[in-house]
């Protein structure tokens, strides 16, 4: 056995992982990391602030408490990222796995991530959420598509 950390390296490796994150960091490269974090969280922002308006009495946003202050944040270097997590179970007994769902089924993707992904203890016990990441590649126009799609499947609920 090998004395380090290779001996639990598999014999197999995903060549298509590589070449894809091979792809990925020179499309960033190209980019710009600086410009790829500030674009996805602009439209990050669209999108909360979009699913906002849909009503807190529909749909609750879990990425960061009501309390979270953007300037305060900023100056101590820290900010929301461009990851946007709801859920509308406490508010109209639609489970995110449904939300999820009806999203795919209109070919935007999303996940469902567990309340656990919280540092806060208390907020392990509320339901899962629908997590939405914008991108740097997505427009202003999807992610409005998003947040009218999002809205669609609450009326329906």
């Amino acid at each position: 056995l090998q004395p380090d950390a290779s001996r639990y390296e598999m014999w197999e490796s995903s060549l298509a992982s590589r070449a894809g994150l091979a792809a990925a960091v020179r499309l960033c490269s190209a980019v710009g990391p600086d410009q790829v974090h500030a674009r996805s969280r602009a439209l990050a922002a669209r999108l909360r602030a979009g699913l906002e308006k849909l009503g807190a009495s529909r749909l609750v946003l879990c990425d960061a408490p009501p309390s979270f202050d953007e300037a305060v944040a900023a100056r101590l270097g820290a900010s929301r990222c461009a990851h946007v997590t709801f859920e509308a179970e406490s508010t109209l007994r639609m489970p995110a796995s449904d939300i999820h769902a009806a999203l795919l089924r209109m070919r935007i993707g999303a996940s469902v991530s567990p309340p656990t992904h919280s540092f806060d203890e208390r907020q392990w016990a509320r339901p899962k959420v629908v997590r939405l990441s914008p991108t740097y590649f997505n427009t202003e126009q999807e992610v409005d598509e998003v947040i009218a799609a999002v809205g669609d499947i609450l009326r329906r609920a």
